[in-house]
């Protein structure tokens, strides 16, 4: 099978609703590779590179993403005679995708269901996270039936024929009514009513259509006004009936791709468009309402001034009957008020009749503004709902950058700084991505990071230098030392040397620093982790950085220092903060966080969480957080680079 072989080895990277139809699930190889694996819960899945639309996530998406991520895809396969993919992960764990009904992809662990996109209890069969999966009741195939067990079938069934089959066998329409109309067959003729001859016919003719279906891969697509049908055999039905000709594919997820995007584009849309339309009902229906008492309380705030003057002396009757007009009839000797009856030359009467009125009105209003309330709670649900579906956005399935690898961020002048993750990850840096623009940083702290700022030669600004030199004794182990500040230095390529002194032995990672250092001292031990905005492709990307740099380049970030929490709990600390702070217009980025993704970008050791902030980015769309907006670190402690001699001009430790 297609996904089985394509991906096999790939990680579950992250999950995506893409409308009510389909899920989109990021795979990422070993190497980088990144593919998509498009879920039309009721059709097929597919792989594509190509942009998927998508909006998010639902509460249900969102609680099996929690169980796919990072799973290993071992292989997968169809089940025999069920419109199912399982595809292995863990030794002891499976994912079911199942393309019928309703659709639904479920997560298996040890026969016990862990997930399910859509649980429910039936009759014969029931998806409830904690019991165990059982497959569907089987049924035979059609095409593996023997002529003698057709004949028999037809024999027994007065109801036409391909409705008898489909009853009695598994048998997909589209090949079904392909083989009659191979054979000649009339589907709506009662299946008892054929001859035998004919039947064995058919028998004949199905066979032959498996042959065809399980020769190979390829698929034909047939399009009329639309798409029609895609197939793993040649539909000769729909071309005498259409005048068509299909279209042939020889890879599977190109043809689901082709027949399937647009449905899936057009229910994002529908599904959108249909909500927003609801909430805009609502808001306006909610409008009315307030308009409405408004104009009740106005009326009844007017008609106590009128019984106030008539019971003061300063309203005569005439008058005031004259300001009711609309609101009153006379009839004879009697004034009618709404439902209220009094005598016509009695000004107290009258008055009282009035305030009555009055607080009918102001009664009516109140609960007009109760009613307005509710309908406003409504939409803003509704906004809550689909707010994960809004705006579409697209997922492209992108090579990993060479230094997503390492520690990265952009500083506040869009300079590129790459770090060391370990001794490795400083030796490919100094040895494979040094080149002679840039700027080489190093901590003044054993176990310190190589940090590049790449082409930062000629272009670095002092604040540039400056936010290196802060993630360089970050992510050092002063980080795990608890130390508040410490000191880095910067040099030029042509000051890095992989060789030792004669006599001398070099560690992994470590590397012979010659000439002056450049000090930048007293930096403090702090990280922003957040969401931030990459700006030489403009990707939104989860990422720490100095607290300048996120500022600039950042919508929502957590500022960590060093301290007693553990990474993991830091890290679920940190996801509440972000996600708490996104608006709704971007809450589909909630997608983006992940515990494992987080704990990546923290320094080694552990930390304490000291707030949350907004960058610039979301400032600059006018979004509201009811969070402060000057998140800029005091530069007061940092030392300022220059060409001090260090105290000892030996090899720093990588």
């Amino acid at each position: 099978m297609e996904i089985g072989t394509r991906l096999r080895g790939y990680y579950i990277n992250n999950v995506y609703r893409a409308g009510p139809l389909a899920l989109v699930l990021r795979l990422r190889s070993p190497e980088g590779r990144e593919s998509l694996l498009v879920v039309h819960t009721r059709r097929a899945a597919w792989i594509t590179e190509k942009a998927a639309r998508i909006q998010g996530m639902d509460e249900s998406s969102r609680r099996l993403r929690d169980h796919l991520v990072r799973l290993r895809i071992g292989g997968a396969g169809a089940v025999k005679n069920e419109r199912i993919i399982e595809i292995q992960a863990d030794p002891d764990r499976r994912i079911y995708m199942e393309f019928f009904g309703a659709g639904n992809i479920v997560v298996v662990y040890s026969g016990i269901i862990e997930a399910a996109l859509n649980s429910f209890e039936g009759r014969g069969r029931s998806v409830i996270p904690g019991a165990p999966y059982e497959l569907p009741s089987p049924r035979r195939m059609i095409f593996e039936i023997p002529a003698d067990q057709l004949i028999s079938a037809a024999a027994e069934s007065s109801r036409p024929l391909d409705r008898t089959l489909g009853s009695r066998f598994l048998a997909p329409s589209k090949y079904l009514e392909e083989a009659l109309w191979r054979v000649g067959l009339d589907p709506n003729v009662p299946a008892n009513s054929i001859a035998r001859r004919d039947l064995e016919r058919l028998a004949e003719e199905l066979a032959r259509m498996y042959a065809e279906l399980t020769s190979g891969i390829s698929l034909y697509l047939y399009r009329n006004d639309g798409v029609l049908e895609v197939s793993a055999s040649r539909l000769r039905r729909l071309e005498d009936l259409y005048h068509v000709s299909p279209e042939l594919y020889e890879s599977p997820s190109e043809a689901l791709d082709a027949a399937l995007r647009a449905e899936i584009t057009e229910a994002v849309s529908t599904s959108t468009d249909e909500g927003l339309e609801e909430r805009r009902r609502l808001e306006e229906e909610a409008r009315a309402q307030e308009a409405r008492a408004q104009e009740l309380s106005a009326k009844a705030t007017a008609l106590r001034e009128l019984a106030s003057g008539l019971t003061s002396g300063s309203l005569s009757i005439e008058e005031a009957l004259r300001h009711l007009e609309g609101d009153v009839e006379v009839r004879g000797e009697r004034v009618i008020l709404g439902d209220i009856g009094v005598p016509a030359g009695n000004p107290y009467a009258l008055a009282s009749a009035i305030y009555g009125y009055a607080k009918k009105l102001e009664s009516a209003a109140e609960s007009l503004m109760s009613k307005a309330a509710e309908v406003r709670n409504r939409a803003v649900r509704l906004e809550e709902e689909y707010a994960h579906m809004r705006p579409p956005e697209e997922l492209v399935a992108q090579e990993r950058r060479w230094y997503e690898r390492h520690r990265w961020f952009y500083t506040s002048s869009a300079l590129l700084a790459v770090g060391g993750r370990d001794a490795s990850g400083n030796s490919a840096l100094i040895r494979r991505y040094m080149d002679e623009g840039d700027v080489i940083f190093h901590a003044e702290v054993v176990g310190s990071p190589f940090f590049i700022l790449k082409d930062g030669r000629k272009t670095a600004r002092e604040d540039d230098i400056r936010e290196v030199a802060q993630a360089t004794v970050s992510f050092s182990r002063a980080w795990r030392e608890g130390l508040a500040a410490a000191d880095a230095y910067y040099v030029y390529p042509e000051q890095v040397s992989p060789s030792a002194p004669s006599g001398e032995y070099l560690p992994r990672g470590s590397f012979m620093i010659r000439g002056t250092r450049n000090y930048v001292k007293g930096l403090k031990l702090e990280v922003a982790v957040g969401l931030c905005v990459e700006p030489a492709e403009g990707r939104t990307v989860l990422c720490s950085a100095p607290r300048r740099s996120m500022d600039e380049h950042g919508l929502v970030y957590v500022i960590v220092e060093p301290g007693h929490m553990k990474a993991s709990e830091a890290a679920s600390k940190i996801i509440r903060m972000l996600s708490d702070h996104l608006p709704p217009s971007l809450s589909g980025l909630r997608g983006n966080l992940r515990t494992d993704e987080v704990v990546r970008l923290l320094p080694p050791g552990n930390s304490k969480v000291v707030e949350v902030a907004r960058g610039k980015r979301l400032r600059d769309m006018g979004v509201g957080m009811g969070i402060r907006d000057n998140v800029r670190a005091p530069h007061g402690t940092e030392g300022q680079g220059g060409n001090e001699q260090p105290h000892n001009n030996g090899v720093p430790k990588g």
